[in-house]
């Protein structure tokens, strides 16, 4: 008898938490009639994104010999077949691969790395001649640290 009313106790100090840290309304809902009780849930609130920004120089290269090496026409460091438009080479370092990073307005992904150290952001190409018109230029880089 007394185990079956210290589970009992348990089991409604269990619901009791439950209501406590969900919170409970009474008769102030729309749709609850006059003295029912509504069990809300309150989403955590969310932490605070900080914003990383850096000046870097922006390279670029295409899937070719020149650019790539070896690994010309393979996949990215993270295993992604690189993409005009999306495809970045960071440093790991200094930017984890997998990362968004904004430039000129523009969303990249960290998916390659590449012969390079420190704040340069090496943006893929479809060609060469793209990637020789782009040439090298400066740009502050943001992403979510």
């Amino acid at each position: 008898m007394d185990r079956r009313i210290g589970v009992a106790a348990l089991l409604l100090a269990a619901a009791l938490g439950m209501i406590l840290t969900a919170g409970v309304r009474c008769a102030d809902e729309k749709d609850a009639e006059p003295m029912e009780c509504v069990l809300i849930r309150e989403e955590p609130e969310k932490p605070d994104v900080q914003m990383i920004s850096l000046v870097c120089e922006l390279t670029a290269y295409c899937p070719c010999e020149k650019c790539c090496g070896q690994w010309a026409g393979g996949n990215t460091a993270s295993g992604t077949v690189p993409t005009a438009g999306r495809t970045v080479g960071v440093d790991p370092e200094v930017i984890p691969l997998g990362t968004t990073v904004y430039i000129d307005g523009q969303a990249y992904r960290a998916e390659d790395t590449g012969a390079f150290t420190g704040n340069i952001i090496d943006i893929y190409m479809d060609s060469h001649e793209e990637a020789l018109r782009f040439g090298r230029r400066e740009a502050t880089v943001t992403w979510a640290g």
